[in-house]
């Protein structure tokens, strides 16, 4: 499913903002407006995901 890849990396880029962060290649502000616009990304993400997995068959 789309959706579960593009979780999958929107974690990716929160771990490198975070990791970057930490190596200070990234400025802290910045970098923190980013993560907190990602974590709402991931969590609109599961909405979705939720709600198309209850409305869909389960595979055969």
């Amino acid at each position: 499913m789309f959706y579960k890849y593009s979780k999958g990396s929107a974690y990716k880029t929160k771990n490198h903002l975070v990791y970057g962060r930490l190596v200070k290649y990234f400025e802290e502000q910045k970098s923190q407006l980013i993560i907190n616009k990602i974590e709402i990304l991931i969590h609109e993400l599961n909405k979705i995901i939720k709600t198309l997995e209850h409305k869909l068959p389960p595979p055969a």
